[in-house]
């Protein structure tokens, strides 16, 4: 779906080129080696271990200082499945055990499929934001005052914010100057933009759009 020259929601190729792969493994394949199943089950030990503790939860905060500098063997599959909880799949407050198979597989070399992983997870947050929204306007032709919906979000949701500020030139705050050995998100670094009515300026910018397109009809 386009958007006179631009898409109308976050693509696999978005994703591409955030360095999310789209080739590779699930990430829903179990672990076949038995080296990474030991591994694994290292990592669910020490889980277990924090799930046991005062607070009797693996938070992210008490993971990190278990294996910070802890010479572990398993110190980087656990800063992977801190990373994996945190910037790729749906966050939880705790670490989970699923992502334990993706966190042993990567350090080895094998390419894991993370980018329709995060596209999924994006689209059913979206999914979820527009009913909620939809919602609101109801709620809003009644002339009712005051009225709010909580949304959670799961998904990584920054990268559709980054999305949003490529594309929407009024929505979007001034980009960073970057050098070439920088990524692309280097532009947003530490940015920050208050955007007043967002349907305005998504309203002007679909109808720029269609007069262009009538335009370039002749």
């Amino acid at each position: 779906m386009y958007m006179g020259e631009s898409e109308a929601t976050i693509t696999l190729e978005d994703l591409l080129i955030a360095g999310y792969s789209v080739f590779g493994s699930p990430v829903f394949c179990p672990v076949e080696i038995d080296e990474l199943n030991e591994l694994e089950e290292k990592l669910n030990q020490a889980r277990s271990e924090l799930n046991k503790s005062t607070s009797k939860k693996a938070s992210h905060s008490s993971w990190m200082k278990k294996f910070v500098d802890s010479g572990s063997e398993i110190e980087h599959e656990a800063f992977l499945t801190l990373w994996l909880l945190r910037f790729v799949l749906s966050p939880h407050n705790a670490v989970v055990k699923s992502v334990f198979p993706i966190a042993v597989r990567l350090p080895r070399g094998t390419r894991i499929a993370l980018a329709p992983a995060v596209l999924s997870g994006i689209c059913k947050d979206l999914s979820s934001l527009k009913e909620k929204i939809v919602a609101l306007t109801k709620f809003d032709n009644r002339g009712d005052e005051d009225n709010e919906l909580a949304v959670t979000v799961r998904s990584p949701f920054q990268l559709v914010q980054i999305w949003a500020w490529e594309r929407f030139l009024h929505l979007r705050p001034e980009p960073n100057l970057i050098k070439t050995d920088e990524p692309r998100f280097a532009h947003w670094h530490e940015q920050f933009i208050v955007v007043e009515n967002v349907r305005k300026v998504y309203h002007n910018f679909t109808l720029k759009s269609t007069v262009r397109s009538v335009d370039e009809l002749g």
